[in-house]
């Protein structure tokens, strides 16, 4: 005697399926990921989208450029006796370092030569001279201005008599 498996055609309400198709259908479902990966890909396709529109735009180059920030700058006073210590004022000024000299103490020999030597150098690195006092002089470099409150006719004064003398 053989058995022959026997299939049931229960018809369901709304539907033309079999129980048996259907059960069949749902064990297939489980165990493959058939609906799964087509939701899956259906996700992921509005994820693109979603980033498509935050895309970055192009910016108009602004006419606004920034400045580098002012770093603090120290003023050195030196007090020079002879060409080797005026030859630290020129070391300064290459370091771009304003320098206030004060002849005071030096010989008046050696005064007229330290005053002539650091202007030469002054003037080879572009820089700026501003006579303070009789003695006293402020040497800065090229990326600093001297402004003065007294008026140019006086300004040229003092130079005429500085440079002159």
């Amino acid at each position: 005697m053989v058995l022959e498996p026997i299939e049931r055609t229960t018809i369901l309400k709304g539907g033309d399926e079999t129980m048996g198709d259907s059960i069949f259908k749902k064990i297939k479902k489980f165990f493959t990921l058939e609906d799964f990966e087509a939701e899956a890909d259906v996700e992921e396709d509005e994820t693109i989208e979603e980033f498509q529109d935050f895309q970055p735009r192009m910016r108009k180059k602004s006419n606004l450029i920034s400045l580098p920030s002012a770093k603090q700058q120290d003023i050195i006073i030196m007090e020079p006796l002879d060409l080797n210590e005026a030859q630290e004022v020129i070391d300064n000024l290459k370091c771009n370092k304003p320098i206030i000299v004060n002849l005071e103490k030096a010989e008046a020999t050696m005064h007229q030569r330290i005053v002539d030597f650091i202007v030469g150098a002054t003037y080879a690195l572009e820089g700026h001279v501003q006579k303070v006092q009789e003695k006293i002089t402020l040497f800065t470099p090229s990326n600093i201005q001297i402004t003065s409150s007294s008026s140019k006719k006086e300004q040229k004064e003092l130079q005429e008599r500085f440079f002159l003398k």
